[in-house]
Formats: C-alpha cells, sequence, structure tokens
C-alpha cells in the first residue's frame, strides 16, 4: 500500500530538479485542521520523531509521530505525560526522546512547574518527572514561559523563563543543564531594571560549553516613536560561572529591527545582525553586523554597511535609489557563518496588509476584514572578515495568504558544503510549484524547480523544516490537503 501511495504521488507531482540525489516521502495522512502546527524532533537509528497539535504551543491534543527509516509511519499517538501540559521543548537521542514539559504545580502559590521525563521509541515512559524549574503565576490558567534549548553538539540544554517582582520589574531566570538532565551547571534569577510589560524576549541559544545567550528588546512608552531609543535591543549573557553579562546592539543614531545572533564555532565568535535605517523603523538603509568574544561580549568588529546601489535598484527602481530612498518592511532572517570567517545573510520581504469585505446574511450586508500575508523578494549579501561586500544578489518571489498567519509562508535554507540552497512556494498560471534557488560560495544564483502540481496543490511548511544532517533535512508538506514529510539528501 505505501508503495503505491508513493508511485501515485510521484505521478501527481512532476518532478523537475534532479540534482539532489534522492528525495524520499512519507505515507500521506489527513490533517487535524486547517494549520496542524508541526515541530520535527529529529532522527535517530529508529527513524523520524515528530510533534503535532492543533495549536502553536503545543498545549492540547499533542501527537508523537514516528516514522521508521523508510519513512513509513510507525504510529501516531498522545504523547505520553503530556495530559493538561504545555509541551516546552523535546529533544532526541540515540535511544530516547527527553520531553520537557509545564504544568501548575498543586501548591498553595500556585506555581508553574517545568518538568523533565524520558520516553522510549514506542512513546512509553521510562521515568518518573522530575522538577527542574519553578516560576511563580502570573495570570489565571498561566502555563509559564518557559523555553528549553540544546547546544549545536548536544551536549548542554539552557532553560530560561520570565517573572515579575513587586515592583512589575523584569526578572529574567536561568538553568543551564548537562544534556542528560542528571547534573545542573548553574541557576540563578536576576532582576532586570525594565518594567515586564516592556520587554519581549526574541531569541534564545545556549553555546556547547553552557552559556546562554538572550536578545531581549525594550519599548519605552515615554520616547518618541521616531526616535531610535523608542526601541532598544540588548544582548546578556548567563555563563556557567553563574555570572550575567549585558551589551546593547543598538547604534543611537540608527532605528534597528529585530536582531538576530548566531554561533562561528570554528573562530569562537558571536555573530550579531540587523537591519537598520536612518528613517524609522520598518525601513532598512543596510545591515548592521557585530562580531563578540563569546567569553566577556567583548566586541572585535563592527560595521554598518548600507546596501549597494545596484541592489537598492534591482529591489526598489533606480529612480528611489538614486534619491537614497531606503527599503521598507525587509527583515534579516538567516545568517550563516562560513569557513573563512565570511558571513552570508538572507533579509526577506514581509508585511501584512487589511481588506476591509462585504458579506451578506439574511439579506442584511455585514463588513469584516482579514489580514493578508505578504512575503516578497529576497535579498543575499557575503561579507568578508574585514566588513566587505564581496557579492549580493535577490530573488523575485511573491507569496500572499488569509486567514494563516502565513503558515506557508517565507522558505527554508539547507546549508551544503558546496553552497546554500533555499526552498519554497510559488503560484503561477493556475499551478502550485515548488523552487529551490542555489546560492554558490561565488554568489552565483541558480533555480530549479523542484516540484509542480497541475491537478491539486502542494506546498512546503518552510518555518518547521530543520536539517538533520550535513547532507539531509526533512520538511513537511501539505499535499491535497493531506500531510506528509519531504526528506531531500544531497
Amino acid at each position: 500500500m505505501f508503495k503505491k501511495t508513493i508511485i501515485l504521488f510521484l505521478l501527481s507531482c512532476c518532478i523537475i530538479d534532479a540534482q539532489a540525489q534522492y528525495t524520499e516521502w512519507s505515507n500521506e495522512e489527513k490533517h487535524r485542521n486547517k494549520t496542524a502546527y508541526n515541530k520535527i524532533i529529529g532522527e535517530n537509528d529508529n527513524g523520524i520523531f515528530m510533534l503535532r497539535s492543533k495549536t502553536s504551543d503545543m498545549t492540547k491534543n499533542v501527537y508523537l509521530e514516528h516514522y521508521n527509516s523508510n519513512m513509513v509511519m510507525a504510529y501516531s499517538k498522545i504523547l505520553a505525560g503530556s495530559k493538561n501540559a504545555k509541551i516546552v521543548n523535546t529533544f532526541i537521542y540515540q535511544d530516547t526522546l527527553v520531553v520537557y514539559k509545564s504544568q501548575s504545580i498543586k501548591s498553595p502559590n500556585h506555581d508553574i512547574g517545568l518538568y523533565r521525563y524520558s520516553i522510549n521509541k514506542n512513546n512509553e515512559i521510562l521515568n518518573l518527572p522530575v522538577l527542574v524549574s519553578t516560576s511563580a503565576e502570573k495570570t489565571f490558567s498561566d502555563m509559564g514561559d518557559f523555553m528549553a534549548f540544546e547546544s549545536i553538539d548536544k551536549s548542554k540544554i539552557g532553560i530560561v523563563h520570565t517573572e515579575i517582582s513587586s515592583e512589575r520589574n523584569l526578572i529574567l531566570a536561568f538553568s543551564a543543564f548537562q544534556a542528560n538532565g542528571n547534573m545542573l551547571i548553574n541557576a540563578k534569577k536576576f532582576e532586570l531594571e525594565f518594567k515586564y510589560e516592556t520587554t519581549q524576549i526574541l531569541q534564545v541559544e545556549v553555546d556547547n560549553a553552557g552559556n546562554i545567550f538572550v536578545i531581549l528588546s525594550f519599548s519605552d512608552k515615554n520616547v518618541n516613536k521616531e526616535s531610535p531609543e523608542k526601541e532598544v535591543y540588548f544582548l546578556y549573557q548567563f555563563s556557567v560561572k553563574g555570572e550575567l553579562m549585558d551589551r546593547i546592539l543598538g547604534n543611537p543614531n540608527l532605528f534597528m529591527n529585530r536582531p538576530m545572533i548566531e554561533f562561528d564555532n570554528k573562530n569562537n565568535t558571536l555573530i550579531c545582525a540587523a537591519t537598520f535605517s536612518e528613517v524609522n523603523f520598518g525601513f532598512t538603509k543596510g545591515i548592521r553586523f557585530l562580531i563578540l568574544e563569546k567569553q566577556n561580549l567583548t566586541i572585535q568588529k563592527a560595521y554598518d554597511l548600507p546596501i549597494s546601489l545596484s541592489l537598492a535598484t534591482s529591489l526598489i527602481g533606480k529612480r528611489r535609489s538614486e534619491n537614497n530612498q531606503e527599503l521598507q518592511q525587509y527583515y534579516l532572517r538567516k545568517i550563516v557563518p562560513m569557513d573563512d570567517g565570511s558571513i552570508v545573510t538572507f533579509c526577506e520581504e514581509f508585511y501584512v496588509t487589511r481588506q476591509s469585505y462585504t458579506y451578506f446574511v439574511n439579506g442584511l450586508s455585514q463588513v469584516s476584514a482579514r489580514d493578508i500575508y505578504n512575503y516578497g523578494k529576497i535579498f543575499t549579501q557575503r561579507i568578508s572578515s574585514e566588513g566587505e561586500i564581496l557579492w549580493d544578489g535577490y530573488i523575485q518571489r511573491y507569496q500572499s495568504s488569509i486567514f494563516d498567519m502565513g503558515y506557508y509562508g517565507t522558505f527554508y535554507t539547507f546549508v551544503k558544503n558546496n553552497g546554500i540552497d533555499l526552498y519554497f512556494n510559488e503560484e503561477a498560471r493556475g499551478y502550485t510549484e515548488i523552487f529551490r534557488y542555489n546560492i554558490k560560495a561565488d554568489g552565483n544564483i541558480t533555480k530549479h524547480l523542484m516540484f509542480k502540481s497541475a491537478a491539486g496543490s502542494i506546498a512546503l511548511v518552510a518555518r518547521e523544516g530543520i536539517q538533520v544532517s550535513h547532507n539531509a533535512s526533512i520538511i513537511p508538506v501539505s499535499k491535497d490537503r493531506k500531510f506528509a514529510l519531504l526528506k531531500l539528501v544531497f
């Protein structure tokens, strides 16, 4: 039956791109609703494991799905131990899955607890849940805002959550563990000078030593919205010694747009980058780069690099670029450190528009509105270790959707030894198509049509794809209202 399903799928989807060594498909299953959220945990010798839920925060009806090494589904079951809990994260190891969940503690204070437990490949619990962290309840029915991440080498686990002080200041709480969960490296809480409601955690990363890095945004309601100080970004490091260090990421004369960090493990540095503007938030004149030492957040190098005139002309036109007009609604999505110390970045055009429409109920007109999620052009640059733009280029693309929060939008990045691949969906001439763009080390960009479905629809869920090895990625796919996994192996 499985072979028949795969043959029918390949016949209905014309496979154009043959440069990949091969692609593998799982058997299909029905969507549980329009946007069944997925989280691929990873792959080990037992196969592929994935969580699925009707909610993006994995709080209701969380299923564990197991696919054998040949991509055949072994089972789809309610995740053991997930009742009345929020699944914070799940990590895969050779013989077990380690689950972190938050749920209310039955105590007079109504605290929220973060628990850790292990399950085997058959979804059977191997040990009683262990309480690893607690948080005071902020609101009624609060499930906590715990975040758990593992290091690239899978040796360390970093846990972060927030609390509110008696003065309503933000409290950042950190815990660092060995990945097996049996040894606490350090845990502390720090009260910051910012009011809780003015802050937002944007990114959390853990390095291989167990240091935890957090990007925090602070919005000052007392500052004019046209001032760069309206939105300020900070980088915090909780070291394995239990010390908290911080670094402001902006330039007081520039507007910063949502920075990102990425480890450069070969050079033992931390890369921080963000689009910047001289006009206002949401505009882009260029990209700001900070190269920091991971040990103490000392800035080694800092570059504010404007977009080249040729690239700006391609993106917004000759007249606007020559008049020094800035790009609008472009955001940094990906940072890729290269072996020679250079950096490749990808920025994406994204904006939401609201459309009013009229409909009739029992002959009476009603007015409502809907949000349209738009993903436009992608531009890429390679920056040398000395802050020189080696090359730049762009990809023409347009995606638009309604009622789905842009679920099938954006792109997936696959970093390989001989270049970087981008995958995304596109609709043209009545067909649904999936494209692969390959970017070589010299900046040469080639376009490949991977799949085209004339009889129905096929779409990647690009934001949910993960790279499981140096030459393989797994991406969820929706085809004709059914769900499947696509494995790309190069």
